[in-house]
Order: structure tokens, then sequence, then C-alpha cells
């Protein structure tokens, strides 16, 4: 009975089979990638969602009154709506802020080191960096005529904590210095598949390619 040779492979199998694996590989590594950012993404909007509805609850509790934003004092004010830090850290990002008191509304409260993803609208809270002539008065949500135009919070960029478009409309400048722009003191960031992820004034959270124009921050 004649025995079976087994044979090895070819020197061209293997390099078709190398050569397969790689094309492959080229094909999915960025599939997968992008899936994962879409799940960062997803996640970073459900953060900002829950924030922002935990400022509109503060409001709703305080005569309609935003919280001040003074040295990211609104991270310690909507707190006992969140209960839960994690949710001021994008998954794209591990920075961290030292929010301090707020000596601009005279409540004591404690400085402590939150995770820190997204950028506050001034704008919208009020607090140290308010324009004059009231510098340091807190807003009220009846003051906002689209306040589903108004962003509240955004993905930032770099370790600042809030965005002053009034006072610096570089701030919110669509050039990005992630993705080549020249304007370094833009502080929002596209970081979730070319886009920056924002919450608004009515509580809903949406991706945009780039930021609203300066009039939609100020909100007058």
């Amino acid at each position: 009975m004649a025995q079976r040779t087994h044979h090895g492979f070819t020197l061209l199998e293997l390099l078709v089979a190398v050569t397969i694996l790689a094309v492959l590989a080229a094909i999915l590594l960025p599939v997968f990638a992008r899936a994962r950012e879409k799940a960062r993404q997803a996640h970073c909007q459900s953060n900002l969602r829950q924030m922002t509805t935990a400022v509109l609850m503060y409001a709703s509790d305080y005569d309609d009154q935003t919280p001040s934003a003074n040295f990211r004092a609104d991270l310690i004010l909507i707190q006992p709506y969140l209960k839960n830090q994690d949710v001021f850290r994008c998954p794209s990002d591990s920075g961290y802020y030292e929010v301090c008191g707020d000596h601009i509304t005279g409540r004591h409260l404690p400085s402590i080191r939150v995770p820190n993803g997204y950028v506050a609208n001034a704008c919208f809270f009020g607090g140290a960096w308010f324009p004059s002539p009231n510098p340091y008065r807190s807003r009220r949500l009846d003051e906002f005529d689209q306040p589903t135009d108004i962003p509240i919070y955004a993905d930032h960029h770099g370790n600042q904590g809030i965005v002053l478009p009034s006072v610096w409309p570089t701030h919110v400048s669509p050039a990005h210095p992630d993705d080549g722009g020249t304007n370094s003191s833009c502080r929002i960031r596209r970081r979730h598949t070319g886009t920056c992820s924002f919450g608004f004034g009515d509580g809903h959270v949406k991706p945009l390619p780039k930021a609203p124009e300066q009039v939609k921050w100020v909100g007058d």
C-alpha cells in the first residue's frame, strides 16, 4: 500500500497567503478603528446629554438661573444631579481640571480635581468671564431667545475650562489645532470622526464638523 506524501507550503503559496492577510488587514483595521471611534462618540454624546440635563435641572431649582462657571464651579454645582464624575470625561480625553471655590456668587465650594473633557460656554453660564457692564452676574434661561442654538458644553482642546466668544471669538474659531489649523487659542476640538460634540441649551446633543458661529454662543 503506497504511503501518502505530505508536502509543506511552497514559497509562492506562503507569499500569496501573506499578501491576502495584509490586504484584509488593510481593509478591516480602518473599519474597526472607525467603529471604535463611533462607540466613543456615542459615549461622549451620552455624557454631554447628562451634563446639559443636569444644568437645566439646576436652573429649574434656582429660579431659572444658570450655575456659575467661574473656575468651573458648574462641575460642582451640577454634581448632585449626576452623582457621577465620570460623565465629565470624554472617552477620547484623559485630562483633569482643578475646580476652585466659587467666590463670584459667594458660595463656599471645595476645591476638587475632576475629569475634564468638555469646555463650558461662559456666555451661557455667566461668572467671572462674563463681559461688562455686569461681569459677575448669573444668567437666566429666559434671556436666551433660541436655546436650541446656544451651546452649553463642547469637546475641548487643551486644558482650558471655558470659552468666551463674546470677548475672544478665536475660542470657537473653525480652525482647529488638531487638524492643521493655525489658531492656537481655539479651545474646542473635532476629536470624533472629524466632528466636535456639542450640548445645547434645550438639552439636545449634536456632533458638528465645526463650531456654531459666534453669535450663537453669545445667545443675545
